[in-house]
């Protein structure tokens, strides 16, 4: 399992909670790709609606709290890490 830090607060200043709007494109899909690239994760589904001439879409992104990642669990400290399925099962 690959656990990576994620920083305390989004990157240059953006907030922890956005919205991303537009017309439903490859440009838009590249926005959004690119805010995941940046540490966003999806939140919700995504929201489509037709403004009588294009697709408007819309999609919740979330910047991850430290506490929301995924803790391994190691017995012992160092040595085989085990996530928790494997806890009753050692």
């Amino acid at each position: 399992m690959n656990l990576r830090t994620i920083a305390t607060n989004p990157p240059d200043d953006f907030p922890v909670y956005r919205l991303l709007t537009g017309q439903d494109d490859a440009a838009f899909c590249h926005r959004v790709s690119a805010e995941l690239a940046r540490g966003y994760r999806l939140h919700g589904s995504p929201s489509m609606t037709f403004n009588g001439q294009v697709v408007v879409v819309a999609q919740a992104i979330v910047w991850p709290s430290p506490m929301s990642q995924p803790v391994a669990y190691t017995p012992g400290g160092i040595g085989t890490t085990l996530m928790p399925s494997d806890a009753f099962n050692p």
